[in-house]
């Protein structure tokens, strides 16, 4: 999978409580296209919240997995 990241230019609109200025262009499988337009289709969410979700998702299984090291003195259970 490739990505580009790239700053957009401020523009003027709606105003939101969760600014999203940063851009990104991603290659991505058939499949898993088909898996985020499901995804989308099933919760009514476009392609930039899904994605943000899931992003959110890879968050809190890093701080699960932090928690889990900690709460069993760095043992892999």
């Amino acid at each position: 999978m490739e990505a580009v990241l790239t700053e957009s230019k401020k523009k003027m609109g709606r105003p939101t409580d969760n600014p999203r200025p940063h851009s990104l262009t991603i290659r991505i499988s058939d499949t898993d296209k088909k898996i985020l337009e499901e995804y989308c289709a099933k919760t009514g969410v476009n392609r930039t919240e899904a994605i943000s979700r899931g992003i959110g998702k890879l968050k809190s299984e890093d701080t699960s997995e932090v928690n889990l090291q900690i709460h069993t003195g760095g043992y892999t259970l």
